[in-house]
C-alpha cells in the first residue's frame, strides 16, 4: 500500500514538472467598458500595422491611430502596443490591417527597458471593430 501510494506520488510529480505551462491560463476577473476606460493611459481607435514577436512572452503591435480618445497621443503619430503572445498571458490577439477601439496602460515590461511603454490584455475591454464592404 504505501509502495503504491508513494509510485503514485512519484508518477504525479514528474508529470506535473514534464508540464509545466499546462494549466496556465488568463484570469481576467469582470471588467466593464467604464472600469477599462478609467484605468487605460490611452483609449484610441487604431489601425494594426504590423504584429511580430517581441521576446518570449510579448507580441509588439505596431499601429496608426485615426482617433485617440484618453491619453497624449494627440499628434496621430505611429506607436507600438505590447500584448501577451497567447491566451495563457492574456494576450490580445490583433490582426493586420485591421481596425481596434484600444484600452492600453503605460508599464515597464522588463527591467531591461529604459522606459515605460503601452501595453494591452484581453482582460481589457478591446473592440475590434469591423466594416461592411
Amino acid at each position: 500500500m504505501k509502495k503504491s501510494h508513494f509510485i503514485f506520488i512519484l508518477i504525479i510529480t514528474f508529470l506535473s514538472l514534464s508540464f509545466p505551462n499546462t494549466g496556465l491560463a488568463c484570469d481576467c476577473g469582470e471588467n466593464t467598458y467604464e472600469n477599462s476606460f478609467n484605468s487605460s493611459e490611452l483609449v484610441a481607435i487604431v489601425t494594426v500595422r504590423e504584429v511580430k514577436g517581441f521576446d518570449q512572452f510579448n507580441n509588439a503591435v505596431k499601429v496608426s491611430p485615426s482617433t485617440v480618445l484618453k491619453g497624449t497621443e494627440t499628434n496621430l503619430i505611429p506607436f507600438t502596443i505590447y500584448t501577451g503572445q497567447n491566451d495563457a498571458g492574456c494576450g490580445y490577439n490583433f490582426k493586420e490591417n485591421e481596425k481596434y477601439l484600444v484600452f492600453a496602460r503605460k508599464e515597464r515590461l522588463s527591467k531591461n527597458m529604459s522606459k515605460d511603454v503601452y501595453t494591452t490584455t484581453s482582460c481589457i475591454k478591446n473592440v475590434h471593430i469591423e466594416f461592411n464592404k
